[in-house]
């Protein structure tokens, strides 16, 4: 059964704000954290964010995105269909 896009934002939001490994078992691989580092240090961030509705950081999309183009494919497709679907707002460089 293939999620809504509202199903798809929810869970994304919800990866963003989970924080539960942090309580309760391991602090050091807590994805809600991971999430809040500068630039992000999570496995496929870039979708996640896209996928919440967060604005991304113009230097770390730069960069997330030269490397999906350049080393994996897959990854790059999977971001421009999250593009599609939820839309992308980049935030400007200082």
């Amino acid at each position: 059964m293939e999620q809504t896009r509202e199903q798809r934002r929810a869970m994304a939001i919800r990866e963003l704000n989970d924080h539960y490994d942090h309580k309760r078992r391991d602090p050091d691989n807590c994805i809600g954290c991971a999430h809040q580092e500068n630039p992000p240090n999570v496995a496929g961030w870039l979708r996640v964010w896209i996928a919440a509705g967060n604005t991304i950081p113009a230097e770390h999309f730069v960069t997330e995105i030269t490397y999906a183009q350049e080393e994996n494919q897959a990854y790059f497709k999977a971001i421009l269909q999250e593009v599609k679907d939820f839309g992308l707002t980049v935030e400007r460089s200082k």
